[in-house]
């Protein structure tokens, strides 16, 4: 543990409000979200034709949970360090080992990644027809699958990256990442 300066307690106390509306608005839009999944799962047709939108409503639900757990963990952190004034030490090992921080990256770069494969898809089925049907027209789960491949990898390196620079020091007691404000030069953390 580490003192905390009375600017960041101030910070803290200001953010309290931001992380608890945080973990409400990510379990409220993660509720939402399972009536369309249940549809999309439970319907044959549309499980048979419509793959990469269950990965997408996948990743927006895995995406929401991850916000709606860091806001809750984020809370109850600031919750515990203000009326001690002191801050947790993290290395980039100990801030991997959170769960939520692997379901953000899977919510952030499975999404995106279903949309270039997606993208992808119409690309070669409007410019190379044959090929598209060859080869890409019943591959959806195909598709699906590389699309899960690549977050994976990406998870990987991410894994890689923290072992390797846990030995470079401490991180931000609260995981995130920290952007100053021009006028007055004071940290102020953002999701």
């Amino acid at each position: 543990m580490a003192p905390a300066s009375d600017e960041l307690v101030q910070i803290m106390l200001e953010l309290l409000l931001v992380y608890l509306i945080l973990f409400i608005f990510g379990l409220v839009f993660a509720l939402l979200n399972l009536p369309l999944l249940y549809t999309l799962l439970f319907s044959k047709k549309l499980r048979d034709d419509a793959k990469l939108l269950i990965c997408l409503a996948i990743g927006d639900l895995v995406n929401c949970v991850a916000l709606s757990f860091m806001g809750l963990d984020r809370y109850l952190l600031y919750i515990r360090c203000i009326p001690i004034r002191m801050i947790p030490l993290e290395t980039s090992l100990s801030c991997a080992s959170k769960p939520y921080m692997w379901l953000r990256i899977i919510g952030n770069l499975w999404p995106p990644t279903v949309q270039v494969v997606m993208g992808m898809e119409r690309v070669i089925a409007s410019m190379m027809p044959i090929v598209y049907i060859k080869h890409l027209r019943n591959r959806s789960l195909h598709l699906s699958m590389l699309s899960l491949a690549v977050v994976l990898i990406f998870c990987t390196v991410g894994l890689a990256l923290a072992i390797i620079n846990v030995s470079k020091g401490y991180v931000k007691f609260d995981c995130g990442r920290c952007y100053y404000v021009a006028q007055n030069r004071m940290p102020y953390r953002i999701v």
